[in-house]
């Protein structure tokens, strides 16, 4: 599991033997435990994992963080939904351009076959003073 909102999870240095690592504070670890248990083993770890924590919890903190994740995830919601609405315009001007060009082709189409049948009424015309010109010459 990788968390989108990792960045701006409150954490603090730990010691360990190779050196300092950083973990998320103990409110911010019971949030991310009761939002996704289903990667901490679920509600029965969770359970446990809490009881262990709560001594370490501060209340206020605990508000703080909650409101903090859930401003941040407001946040990201509302980047994406923004994402959807430019990629909604997007199509729909890729689909008016794609209208308009086959309306423009239909309007050019109706041109050509106009003027094909003009041009056709001219042959025949042609076609039909050649039939007289070679009945006067007798052929």
């Amino acid at each position: 599991m990788k968390k989108a909102r990792i960045a701006t999870t409150p954490t603090v240095r730990v010691n360990t033997p190779t050196g300092q690592m950083r973990v998320s504070i103990p409110e911010a670890t019971a949030i991310d435990l009761v939002r996704y248990p289903e990667h901490a083993g679920f509600l029965s770890n969770v359970a446990t994992i809490l009881r262990e924590l709560v001594e370490r919890i501060d209340g206020r903190e605990l508000l703080r963080v909650a409101t903090a994740d859930a401003e941040t995830a407001y946040d990201e919601i509302y980047r994406r939904f923004e994402r959807l609405e430019q990629d909604g315009h997007a199509i729909t001007q890729a689909l008016r351009r794609i209208e308009a060009g086959l309306a423009g082709e239909r309007g050019q189409r109706e041109i050509l076959e106009r003027d094909l049948a003009e041009l056709k009424q001219h042959v025949a015309a042609l076609q039909s003073r050649i039939e007289e010109i070679e009945q006067r010459l007798g052929r």
